[in-house]
């Protein structure tokens, strides 16, 4: 894991993320990271899915535009209310976000069509 310009860049070939600690803007606890999902063919990272509730029972997913990494805690740009009312995505095999479940996030995040992450990501 790389620090650039306070933006994530992943080195997936470490273990550093595993069960990181996700929290929102005011520093207030989502859950762990679960995966990272990456842009197809840049690799960089497009969302994260998230362990939340009570016990870790539910999961949501999170735009990592603006997300920083400070070796503990992975802080998103998306205030913890917002991500815990986000549409559920039924990705059972956890492997890729289809183009109807990001467009689903998208239109809820209200994320402009410049920032949008990029359809169909598939976790490393």
């Amino acid at each position: 894991m790389d620090h650039k310009e306070g933006k994530i860049v992943v080195d997936f070939t470490s273990d550093d993320l595993c069960d990181a600690l996700v929290i929102d803007p005011e520093g207030n606890e989502i859950g762990t990271l679960i995966r990272i999902y990456v842009h197809p063919v840049h690799r960089s990272p497009q969302w994260a899915s998230v362990r939340t509730g009570i016990l870790g029972s539910a999961k949501a997913f999170v735009p990592l535009d603006g997300a920083q990494w400070d070796g503990v805690h992975i802080r998103v740009a998306i205030n913890k209310f917002l991500i815990i009312k986000a549409p559920h995505v039924d990705n059972q095999d956890d492997d890729e976000l289809t183009e109807t479940d990001t467009d689903s996030l998208v239109e809820y995040y209200a994320i402009s069509k410049r920032h949008r992450p990029v359809r169909g990501c598939r976790a490393p």
